[in-house]
């Protein structure tokens, strides 16, 4: 069959390059400057779901072509992120998860989606997740809170600084710099030992930020 079992991915996505790799006897789905490309493969042995495919760190075999493009629309359109959960450098579990049960990305979210809940903690098992989607991704950690509790910890896009999901309302930015550049409302931080007891901000602010700063004073 060749090349031609993959027409119907070339009729659609039309924002992409489509590349059939001879070789692999494969199409690839490309987005420039992006790290991870949607491989689609179709496997004939394989008699009731005989299309593969692979995006990120995950995979998912499909029965026919519209399943194929269904489920390439929900990566593309960032409906399904991919997440795999790493102790140290060893890749311990992933999966996916859908766009909707990721408006909360909390710990407790997190481990009810990994199974774990009221098993054992996640953080016992892993220390690092990894998240990826279409148009990019970020890697979360974990640390206890003030009071004791597990919660997720991201690095802010902006000023570096590692902090608390829980205390900014960005998750791209801790509740400092969101303040800052959106007006969110603030942490009212309380520093020990060179970080935020309560969010983690460890102080850092980056240029445009200092910039904005000093021009305000």
């Amino acid at each position: 069959m060749g090349k031609e079992k993959y027409d119907f991915l070339f009729n659609h996505f039309d924002l992409y390059e489509k590349v059939y790799i001879e070789s692999k006897d494969c199409v690839e789905i490309v987005k420039p400057h992006n790290e991870f490309k949607i491989i689609v493969d179709y496997i004939p042995e394989d008699d009731f779901s005989p299309y593969l495919v692979s995006w990120s760190y995950q995979h998912r075999h499909l029965v026919d072509e519209d399943d194929v493009i269904e489920y390439v629309n929900e990566i593309i359109n960032c409906k399904v992120y991919a997440i795999e959960c790493f102790k140290g450098d060893t890749a311990v579990f992933g999966g996916e998860i859908r766009i909707d049960d990721f408006e909360d990305f909390s710990y407790e979210t997190l481990e009810k989606w990994s199974g774990y809940f009221g098993l054992t903690k996640l953080l016992d098992c892993v220390d690092t997740v990894k998240v990826r989607f279409w148009h990019g991704g970020f890697d979360a950690t974990f640390a206890y809170d003030k009071d004791g509790k597990p919660t997720v910890v991201l690095q802010c896009d902006e000023c570096g600084s590692k902090f608390i999901k829980a205390k900014s309302k960005m998750m791209s930015l801790c509740p400092e710099c969101a303040h800052i550049l959106f007006g969110y409302e603030n942490c009212k931080h309380q520093f020990k030992d060179g970080k935020c007891e309560l969010c983690h901000w460890d102080g850092s602010r980056s240029d445009y930020i200092k910039g904005l700063m000093d021009n305000n004073t």
